[in-house]
């Protein structure tokens, strides 16, 4: 069974579990990791998945915190460097939310730290709820494959975004709003999604999104 490690940390322990659920469902293995793992702890990783979470240390990309939040200069390190041991081993990511904001930051790309159309994207303030609302996928890339179309309904619970995109790395999703929902490196097993396709399969499987499921398979396929 392929072995995917989910880097995160003890504070986000409901984010771990839904993620290891969908990981299982399509059929992997989980592992959590928490920020001390070393190198050696990851010499049997067939994959690694970065979660959502809170927002990265603007320092990262070179600019002064206008609007970033519950910054942890720990998981940003940690995350970091999981990300430079699987790039120089070739071992695939898939970056959620954050994940894929930070996977565009160690490419040397940037952030928006708070995006102008927060009420389209962002969870519902009363109910915690995610929004939802439609992506454009680019013909002939992994996310139109995903569900045979190039538009299709997303949920979405995020503040920031991808500005400036990282070397080697493409867009091959779009809001309405021109925001960039996937991404994808030119020749790396390097994909992401802003969306949470953890929160859109199995026990949290929703009528008015696609299955997330197609997301956790394709990963599981690079491997």
């Amino acid at each position: 069974m392929k072995k995917i490690y989910i880097l995160s940390d003890a504070k986000d322990l409901p984010t771990h579990k839904n993620c290891e659920d969908a990981i299982k469902e399509a059929g992997g293995g989980a592992v959590l990791c928490n920020l001390h793992a070393s190198d050696e702890q990851f010499t049997d990783a067939d994959g690694f998945l970065i979660p959502g979470g809170w927002d990265i240390n603007p320092a990262l990309y070179h600019e002064e915190n206008t609007a970033s939040l519950n910054i942890s200069d720990e998981l940003d390190y940690f995350q970091m460097q999981a990300v430079c041991y699987a790039v120089s081993h070739k071992i695939p990511i898939l970056g959620i939310c954050r994940g894929m904001q930070l996977l565009n930051v160690y490419f040397g790309g940037s952030l928006i730290q708070n995006i102008p159309h927060t009420d389209r994207h962002a969870r519902d303030k009363g109910s915690q709820a995610d929004k939802v609302h439609p992506v454009t996928a680019l013909s002939g890339t992994y996310a139109a494959a995903l569900y045979g179309k190039e538009r299709f309904f997303v949920n979405s619970s995020h503040h920031q975004a991808v500005d400036r995109l990282g070397s080697g790395l493409h867009a091959v999703m779009y809001s309405d709003d021109h925001l960039i929902e996937g991404i994808c490196h030119e020749s790396l097993p390097v994909i992401g999604v802003q969306w949470h396709p953890e929160r859109m399969t199995g026990a949290f499987r929703r009528i008015d999104t696609e299955d997330g499921r197609p997301v956790f398979e394709k990963f599981l396929s690079m491997i």
